[in-house]
């Protein structure tokens, strides 16, 4: 009877530190203990593009959610299991590597505001997309207010597309620049080396890129990257047949010494600011 006892203890010992290690691992993950600070996610959720933003007061933000509910898991890892709403999203585009995951996620948790253009585009995920959230619709200018030390700006599309009919819907892609501290933020969705060329003025020194379109030639031009130098340049991007990362995008990278980094080669990438220093980490739980 007492050996049984003594294995219940034993037992009870053994899952209280598998519990323990798991907060740890969750809370130095999700950058639980990193106070005061500016979480930024790059999620690793194949050929597509999911980011998310915590603030130091713990608003949230997600942009886009790639192209399947591999999201839900994605914000699963970060945030705490009670936490079923987030403040706001913004669909960048209407492609589905960025819309699919936002209907999952819409449906699982508690949305605040949902952001996107209001272009046109037929297809069923954006469709269903919309049939779950009303859209407000972004504009060159705009900002998005999450905390007063916070600065979220729109510098693209430079027209209201709410109706209208591209094309090419990469051209439609929402670019964000965030200002936290003296660390900026630029995040480029799917647009196009013309569309870059047109907001460049805006933009100024940047700390961290997210790389335009996987990689893909049509973007990240030599005219973005000497006019920003990016410190950090990371590349959402998963197994594909289009040569994303593009050798040459690449190399212009590697010209300016920015450092790369990618989600098919180093899983979900964490960026830390405190407005004044940058931490970066991957995780690469594949």
């Amino acid at each position: 009877m007492r050996n049984i006892h003594k294995k219940r203890i034993v037992e009870i010992i053994v899952i209280c530190l598998f519990l323990i290690a798991s907060f740890l691992a969750w809370a130095d993950r999700s950058g639980h203990f990193s106070n005061n600070t500016l979480k930024f996610w790059v999620f690793n959720v194949g050929q597509g593009d999911a980011l998310f933003i915590e603030t130091p007061e713990g608003h949230q933000l997600l942009i886009d959610g790639g192209p399947s509910g591999i999201i839900l898991e994605k914000l699963g890892q970060v945030l705490p299991f009670w936490d079923h709403s987030i403040d706001q999203v913004v669909l960048t585009h209407p492609h589905a590597d960025h819309v699919s995951g936002l209907v999952s996620v819409v449906e699982y948790y508690d949305v605040g505001t949902v952001y996107g253009t209001g272009v046109l585009y037929d297809s069923v995920a954006y469709e269903e997309f919309l049939s779950l959230a009303e859209i407000q619709h972004l504009v060159q200018g705009d900002i998005l207010h999450l905390e007063n030390d916070l600065v979220i700006e729109v510098v693209y599309p430079d027209q209201n597309l709410d109706g209208v009919y591209m094309k090419d819907i990469n051209r439609s892609s929402i670019v964000l620049k965030i200002i936290y501290g003296n660390h900026v933020f630029l995040l480029t969705g799917d647009g196009y080396i013309e569309d870059e060329l047109d907001y460049l003025d805006q933009i100024g020194d940047i700390d961290v890129l997210k790389v335009g379109h996987q990689g893909s030639k049509t973007s990240t031009s030599k005219e973005l990257l000497n006019e920003t130098t990016p410190e950090i340049a990371i590349i959402s991007v998963g197994e594909n047949d289009y040569g994303h990362p593009y050798p040459l995008v690449l190399r212009k990278l590697e010209e300016i010494d920015a450092q790369i980094l990618r989600t098919d080669l180093h899983g979900d990438i964490r960026v830390i600011s405190d407005g004044n220093k940058l931490d970066i980490q991957s995780y690469n739980i594949d």
